[in-house]
């Protein structure tokens, strides 16, 4: 437990002088990194709506459902999967616009990308 509150007082650069907590501010870095992650997912978002409504209205045209109720639950989940995955990829963008040579291997992406799919 005490390892875990470490990490989240790193990572979110909480501590504590005089009874209070204090925030820390961030780097010139985070800020490049959120400026390049909320472009990324502003791309996405063309593609992530389309395909959820897209892949509901196929399902409802020619897939066999029990009910609304049925093809409701079935809609949302595969939304679910949808977002998913593509809110791993903006991770990709940021590695290409950072020049990053840090990465997410092949196989293990292939494997992340995969399990959604199940």
């Amino acid at each position: 437990m005490f390892i875990e509150l470490w990490k989240v007082s790193k990572s979110l650069k909480i501590s504590l002088s005089g009874g209070k907590l204090e925030f820390g501010e961030k780097t010139k870095e985070e800020v490049e990194t959120e400026k390049i992650d909320s472009e990324a997912m502003w791309y996405l978002q063309w593609l992530m709506y389309p395909l959820v409504i897209g892949g509901a209205i196929y399902s409802l045209l020619y897939m066999s459902h029990r009910s609304w109720y049925s093809w409701v639950i079935n809609s949302l989940v595969n939304g679910v999967y949808c977002f998913g995955f593509l809110f791993m990829t903006p991770q990709l963008f940021l590695n290409y616009r950072m020049k990053s040579v840090a990465h997410l291997p092949w196989r293990a992406f292939m494997y992340k990308s995969l399990q959604y799919f199940h």
